[in-house]
């Protein structure tokens, strides 16, 4: 993310490979689905997105199936991959059904997906050229919302890494763990962990909400 090119992205294969290669396990089809039964972190989310669309669905108050969907993807993806969910389907549980739709109630993290998407164009640029065009465009389309969702991605980012320097001894599991253990720094694997939150946060959810319709 930003001058980091994420594995997605990158064109050197050598660089891309190391670190694909690390995490390419828990992309395996057995191991995703060890975890979308009723005890595994995919099939608790999905679980509790249910539950919600059904209580919204049972007190007849219109939905709007995009943010709903999106919180989920960014549940599951975080749950599995980083093993902390990030909170999209827990952090307006204190409002009510109808104040859920508003505006303000939406995802926390869709300020910092819209952003990612309006400045992803740029990453065809030349480094160079991307170095210098990325934070003059970042600061002319910045507000005070893009600015909170950024903060809290980035805190989240960061409980994750802490949690692993708090756990040293642990195998590594997790996609930052993996990257870790492959020889990624520290501030390269929290970006590339925030890389992963948009690729399965972002198309994940545009594709629950097409399938529904």
């Amino acid at each position: 993310m930003g001058p980091i090119a994420s594995i997605f992205s990158a064109r050197d294969t050598e660089y891309r490979d190391l670190r694909a290669k690390a995490v390419a396990p828990l992309f395996a089809p057995a191991q995703v689905r060890s975890e979308d039964g009723p005890n595994g972190v995919i099939g608790r989310c999905v679980a509790e997105f249910v539950h919600q669309l059904s209580e919204l669905r049972k007190a007849r108050v219109r939905t709007d199936i995009l943010d709903l969907s999106a919180r989920l993807s960014i549940d599951v993806i975080t749950a599995y991959l980083l093993g902390k969910r990030y909170g999209g389907l827990s952090e307006n549980k204190h409002l009510t059904l109808e104040e859920r739709q508003s505006e303000s109630a939406k995802l926390s993290a869709n300020h910092w997906v819209h952003a990612v998407v309006s400045w992803a164009r740029f990453s065809l640029l030349p480094n160079p050229i991307f170095r210098l065009v990325y934070p003059i465009y970042q600061h002319m389309n910045s507000s005070d919302e893009v600015t909170e969702s950024f903060a809290k991605i980035n805190r989240y980012a960061q409980e994750v890494m802490r949690a692993v320097a708090a756990a040293k001894s642990k195998k590594p599991y997790y996609y930052h763990e993996r990257l870790l253990q492959a020889g990624v720094s520290p501030e390269e694997t929290t970006a590339q962990s925030q890389a992963i939150i948009f690729a399965g946060a972002d198309s994940t959810a545009v594709m629950l909400v097409t399938c529904r319709n």
